[in-house]
C-alpha cells in the first residue's frame, strides 16, 4: 500500500499532466489556426493588391501579369511566405509566373481538385512531399480573348515551409518542454506534500512509541488551527481516556495484591498452626496442606502483581547490597532440589568463580525461583537443567537451559507478555506472571533478559 504522501504525488502529477497536455494541444492547435488564419488573410489581402486598378479586359493578358508581377515584386509589405500567383480562364492557365518555386505540378493538382472542395476559397495540398496553402480569387473581366463577361480566377499559392517550421517549433516547446516542466512540478508537489504531512509522521512517530509505560507522553499538536491539529488533540484526547483507565487498572491490581496479603498470610498462619497440632486426623491433615499450598499460590501471585503494579507506576524501590551472586544460585537451586527429583532432574551448575553483586538480594532470588520454576515445569523428565554463571565483558551472565518443548515463533514474541503461557491447556500450574517479573525486576536494576529456543533446548540468558 502506498503511503499517503505518494499517493497525493501521484495524484498531483497525473492531474497536472492532464492539465499540462490539454494546454499544451489547445495552444498548439490555437497557434497553428491564427498562424493559417494569417497566411489566408495575406493571401485575399494580396490578392486584392495585385488585382485593384488592374483592366482585365485587355486582350494582351501577357502584359496584364507582367503588370502584376512587376507589382508584387516592387511591394515594399514584408511577408510571411514564399508566394505565387496563377491565372486561369475557363480551367485553362492562361499564365504562370516561373519564381519563387516551379507551379507545373501544383497546377495539375489544383486542376484536379474538384470545385466542391475548395467551396471555402482556400485549401491545403501537399505536392512533392511539400504543403502549399492555395487561394481562389475570382475577377470578372468585360472581354477575354474575345469572350464577353468571362470569368478569372487568380489562384494564390503560398508555400507553407516556413509554416511548418514555426508549428515544429512550437511543437518542440510545448512537446519536449512541457514532459521536463511536469517533472520539475511533480518533485515540487512531492516535497511540499512531504512538507505538508510532516506534522502526521511525526504524530505517528510519537503514537508509535506510546505504551503502557509511557502513557504521559503526548503527540505535537501543529500550531496552525487545522485538520492536522484537530486530528492531534482527538489523539491526545483518547490517549488521556486511556491513561485514565490504565492507571485506574493499575490502582486496583496494586490495591488488591496489597489487600491480598494480609488477609492470606494470616489464613496461611492458622492453617499452619492447625497442621502442626497433634490431634488432627489424617483426612483432615491433607486438605490442610493442600489449602496451604494453594494459599503459598495464591500469596506468590499477589506479590508478584504488587511488584508489577509498583513498576508500572515507576515505584518499585530497589533495597540493594552487596552479596555473593554464586551463592545465592546455589541457595535457590539447593530449594528445588526436592522438587526437582520428584521428576527425576538433576541440576548441572557451573560457576566460572565467586561474583560480588550490588543488588536487591530478595528481588534476585526472586527472579531465580521464577526462573528455575519455569525451568522446571517445562523441562522433560529425566534431562538435567543447566545453570551457568560466566563473566562477559564486566557483565554477569546468568543462563538458565532446560530441554523440552521448542517454543514458535509466536510463543517467543510473547513470552515475556503478562498472563501468557506456553502451554495452553493449563495442565502446568501457573499464572504467566514468572518471565515478567524477570524481566521487570532484571529491567529495574538496568540488566536485560534474552530467551531462546532452538531444537528442544531452552535458554534463559539474564545479563546483570
Amino acid at each position: 500500500m502506498l503511503k499517503i504522501s505518494t499517493r497525493i504525488s501521484l495524484l498531483y502529477f497525473f492531474s497536472t499532466a492532464v492539465i499540462i497536455g490539454i494546454m499544451a494541444f489547445s495552444m498548439y492547435f490555437i497557434y497553428h489556426n491564427q498562424r493559417l488564419q494569417a497566411i489566408d488573410d495575406e493571401l485575399h489581402d494580396y490578392a486584392h493588391f495585385l488585382t485593384t486598378g488592374q483592366d482585365f479586359g485587355n486582350e494582351n493578358t501577357e502584359y496584364i501579369f507582367k503588370e502584376l508581377t512587376a507589382r508584387r515584386d516592387k511591394s515594399k509589405q514584408k511577408i510571411i511566405f514564399d508566394y505565387n500567383f496563377i491565372l486561369i480562364a475557363k480551367d485553362s492557365v492562361i499564365f504562370q509566373p516561373g519564381e519563387p518555386f516551379y507551379l507545373e505540378d501544383i497546377i495539375d493538382n489544383i486542376m484536379d481538385y474538384d470545385e466542391k472542395d475548395m467551396k471555402n476559397a482556400y485549401v491545403t495540398l501537399n505536392v512533392n512531399e511539400q504543403d502549399f496553402r492555395i487561394y481562389e480569387y475570382k475577377i470578372q473581366s468585360n472581354k477575354q480573348n474575345g469572350i464577353e463577361d468571362a470569368e478569372l480566377d487568380i489562384i494564390m499559392v503560398a508555400s507553407l515551409n516556413k509554416f511548418n517550421e514555426s508549428l515544429t517549433q512550437i511543437s518542440y516547446i510545448l512537446f519536449v518542454v512541457s514532459p521536463l516542466l511536469l517533472i520539475i512540478a511533480a518533485l515540487i508537489g512531492y516535497f511540499i506534500t512531504k512538507r505538508a504531512l510532516a506534522p502526521v509522521r511525526q504524530m505517528s512517530r510519537t503514537a508509535e512509541s506510546i505504551t503502557g509505560k509511557n502513557l504521559d507522553r503526548r503527540v505535537p499538536v501543529p500550531n496552525a488551527d487545522d485538520e492536522l491539529a484537530e486530528l492531534a488533540r482527538t489523539l491526545n484526547d483518547m490517549i488521556e481516556r486511556l491513561q485514565s483507565t490504565i492507571n485506574a487498572q493499575k490502582q486496583f491490581v496494586a490495591d488488591a495484591s496489597h489487600d491480598f496479603r494480609t488477609p492470606l498470610a494470616i489464613i496461611r498462619l492458622e492453617l499452619e498452626m492447625l497442621e502442626a497440632r497433634h490431634d488432627i486426623a489424617n483426612d483432615i491433615r491433607y486438605p490442610i496442606e493442600k489449602s496451604i499450598r494453594e494459599i503459598k499460590t495464591l500469596s506468590t501471585m499477589a506479590e508478584n502483581l504488587l511488584i508489577l503494579a509498583r513498576a508500572d507506576s515507576r515505584q518499585l524501590s530497589l533495597n540493594k547490597t552487596t552479596f555473593r551472586l554464586d551463592e545465592l544460585i546455589m541457595e535457590t537451586a539447593a530449594d528445588f532440589k526436592k522438587i526437582a527429583l520428584v521428576r527425576s532432574i538433576n541440576f548441572n551448575i557451573n560457576i566460572d568463580a565467586a561474583t560480588e553483586i550490588f543488588a536487591d538480594k530478595d528481588m534476585l532470588k526472586r527472579v531465580l525461583t521464577n526462573a528455575i520454576d519455569n525451568a522446571i515445569k517445562y523441562s522433560s523428565e529425566d534431562r538435567p537443567i543447566k545453570i551457568e554463571l560466566h563473566i562477559e565483558k564486566n557483565k554477569n551472565i546468568i543462563t538458565i537451559s532446560n530441554e523440552g518443548k521448542t517454543l514458535s515463533d509466536s510463543e517467543l514474541s510473547n513470552i515475556f507478555s503478562r498472563f501468557q503461557r506456553s502451554d495452553k491447556s493449563r495442565t502446568t500450574k501457573g499464572f504467566g506472571l514468572g518471565m515478567p517479573i524477570i524481566k521487570t525486576i532484571i529491567e529495574t536494576h538496568g540488566g536485560s533478559v534474552l530467551f531462546e529456543s532452538k531444537q528442544g533446548l531452552n535458554k534463559l540468558f539474564i545479563i546483570l
